[in-house]
């Protein structure tokens, strides 16, 4: 399809950040689990940082379509540096922009923009915390171990558990009866600031409370399709270096890329990309938050797709492919993490059902 000027631009400013700054680096983030923090930085004076904010914040107000290329185009270097990307804008700034609390967006949106913060979100499906109300303030306990951009340190958005709904609310490391370990020992996105955080008596006031039914809902959909995109440039990512691979691996006086197994597995490869390319560019284009059943689609599509992919690529290397001194070990990993993040391929099938029959 066509891009508009601004998705062509942040498409061709972003494939060239990636191929010269993060990908010198990006192995070496996922050896020693390292937080990107240089490249974040480079990343805000870019505006990415603040690329669905209105330009009262500072921000971009990029549209859907050119931020999910931006996301696809990080992701076929460092897809740690992507999913960061997502969680910040998405799950971190969102919500608060979507909030009615003026307080909240003043404090927190401009400094989200500028990457004076990075915020980060507990993942709701492993939630394990208790929570009691206190006059006007709620006191919680328990855990998480999935503090998305943990690592930054900065602010993040976290779950009450109600008997209603789910409420939001903004969580500091400032406080007391907080804690947050070092970077979880996961098995993909080793770059991406993946923490345990603790509760012990943490409270929480009025102020830091969004309540507001379904507003996570609304959500939901844009971030699958950024784990969509994310996928999709793993899908590429892999690709790309088992193509190279193979054309430059010799075997019995020929290149591999000449073997029909070989092309077989590529053939493959490319063609997903294709179907996930084109589904994903026009359901960007045409997005609605309140249609959901594309956007799962994708998520499920696209994630169980970039595992395949990274598999072939992997296959293609032979046995060179399980060592870490290739990249296509480093994308099967973190394919297999976007995969079951927020919604497992068993729980998002059973979305899909229920959204295409309702």
């Amino acid at each position: 399809m066509e891009l508009n000027q601004t998705a062509a631009l942040i498409k061709n400013e972003l494939r060239k950040f990636a191929q010269e700054v993060l990908l010198e680096k990006a192995d070496e983030l996922d050896k020693n689990r390292t937080f990107p923090e240089d490249s974040l930085q480079k990343l805000a004076e870019m505006g990415i940082l603040g690329a669905l904010l209105p330009e009262e914040y500072g921000g971009a107000e990029l549209d859907t379509l050119s931020f999910i290329l931006g996301l696809e185009e990080l992701s076929k270097v460092c897809p740690s540096t992507a999913f960061i990307i997502l969680i910040h804008n998405c799950l971190f700034s969102m919500p608060i922009l979507k909030s009615n609390k003026s307080e909240l967006k003043d404090r927190y949106l401009k400094p989200s923009a500028t990457g004076e913060i990075i915020g980060g979100f507990t993942e709701n499906h492993t939630n394990n915390i208790d929570s009691k109300k206190v006059s006007d303030k709620y006191i919680i306990n328990g855990k998480n171990p999935f503090l998305f951009n943990g690592a930054a340190r900065g602010p993040f958005i976290g779950l009450i558990p109600d008997s209603e709904n789910l409420k939001l609310f903004i969580g500091t490391k400032e406080k007391s009866g907080i804690k947050i370990s070092p970077n979880l020992r996961s098995l993909g996105l080793n770059a991406g600031g993946i923490c345990e955080v603790q509760f012990n008596e943490y409270e929480i006031t009025e102020s830091e409370i969004i309540d507001e039914p379904g507003l996570l809902s609304e959500i939901n959909s844009l971030v699958q399709l950024g784990l969509a995109a994310i996928s999709l440039g793993i899908g590429e990512g892999a690709t790309e270096y088992a193509v190279k691979y193979a054309r430059e691996r010799v075997q019995f006086g020929k290149s591999i890329i000449n073997f029909g197994m070989v092309r077989e597995k590529l053939a493959w490869c490319f063609t997903r990309i294709e179907l996930i390319r084109a589904l994903l560019y026009d359901t960007a284009s045409n997005f609605n938050e309140k249609k959901k059943t594309g956007p799962a689609i994708l998520k499920y599509y696209a994630g169980k797709s970039a595992v395949e992919i990274t598999t072939r690529a992997i296959q293609v290397y032979g046995g060179y492919g399980y060592m870490k001194d290739y990249p296509v070990e480093r994308y099967f990993r973190d394919a297999q993490m976007i995969n079951v993040l927020f919604h497992t391929p068993i729980e998002l099938e059973e979305e899909i059902v229920k959204n295409s029959i309702e």
